[in-house]
């Protein structure tokens, strides 16, 4: 079981060209990517997109790949030039021209005030425009990924044991709602014989009558159906929860199956104590429906 949050980051340096690939993934319903690419790289994204379907069925996905051109050891970098403006520096002559005339001062323009005026010299960063080889690409996407991939193992794993301790926490109230269940007909008959009393009726109840109707609401309070399948969605849990392959959606369905069968069991329930157990497992599964929207 895995995750879908995680991060992985590669980079490769080839000759004055320093690459910096990052895939970020978060949860999401389907397999959503986004990618940030230079434009001379722009052509690989249907290629890798294929790749990442090989490893991810679900999750939202960002893909950045930065690219640096950085100098040589012991060159200087051929990506930066220097370049005049004209019109700039024809501004700043007219400007001191202008300044002399009104003052009627002669200054003598130096290289070091052209440069505090700035935008007169500028840097230029000149880019590679030849396209990326795939082959240069995908070493580095194929090690970004394998990192995205093994944290988001990791991740899988450390959810996987905060759910199954959670699932040992509603086995436990389940079987104290099993033990509770027998004593409901008891309660019933009881609780309809006080009402009887109260109502001090003239005409004395028929007893096959009254069995029959405490029979009735016994059978409409009867929740064995409903332990039975809580028991059977628990195992299904656990054994997705082992699986390789991605469960998430499982997990879900059979979240939203559990809250089904807790709140049936809640609506028929006459029992305090069994109603305050299912207000733990409704707590309880709305922990897991949290931690199943982030499992792939």
């Amino acid at each position: 079981m895995r995750s879908m949050t995680g991060f992985g980051r590669a980079e490769s340096t080839t000759g004055s060209q320093q690459l910096t690939l990052e895939i970020k993934s978060v949860n999401h319903r389907f397999l959503d990517l986004r990618f940030r690419m230079p434009s001379n790289a722009l052509g690989w994204e249907t290629e890798l997109t294929e790749e990442i379907r090989k490893f991810c069925e679900r999750g939202s996905l960002d893909i950045s790949l930065r690219q640096k051109f950085v100098a040589a050891q012991g060159q200087i970098s051929g990506n930066t030039r220097f370049a005049i403006d004209e019109k700039a520096l024809d501004s700043f002559t007219q400007a001191v021209g202008l300044l002399e005339k009104k003052t009627q001062q002669t200054f003598a323009a130096q290289l070091g005030d052209m440069l505090q005026a700035g935008k007169i010299i500028v840097a230029i960063e000149e880019t590679d425009e030849k396209n990326l080889a795939l082959r240069e690409l995908l070493p580095l996407f194929s090690q970004a990924l394998g990192n995205l991939l093994e944290m988001r193992t990791r991740e899988g794993a450390n959810l996987k044991n905060v759910m199954l301790s959670t699932i040992g926490e509603m086995k436990a109230d389940l079987e104290q709602i099993a033990k509770l269940a027998p004593i409901q007909t008891q309660r019933i008959k009881e609780k309809l014989e006080s009402r009887l009393s109260q109502w001090k009726l003239t005409a004395p109840v028929d007893p096959n009558r009254l069995e029959w109707e405490v029979a009735l609401m016994a059978e409409k309070s009867d929740i064995k159906e409903e332990i039975d399948r809580l028991q059977g969605h628990f195992q299904a849990f656990t054994e997705a929860a082992d699986s390789v392959i991605p469960v998430g959606r499982k997990l879900d369905f059979l979240t939203q199956e559990l809250h089904r069968e807790v709140n049936t069991i809640a609506s028929k329930t006459s029992l305090i104590e069994i109603t305050q157990l299912t207000v733990r497992l409704k707590s309880n599964i709305e922990k897991l429906r949290e931690q199943v929207q982030n499992v792939e």
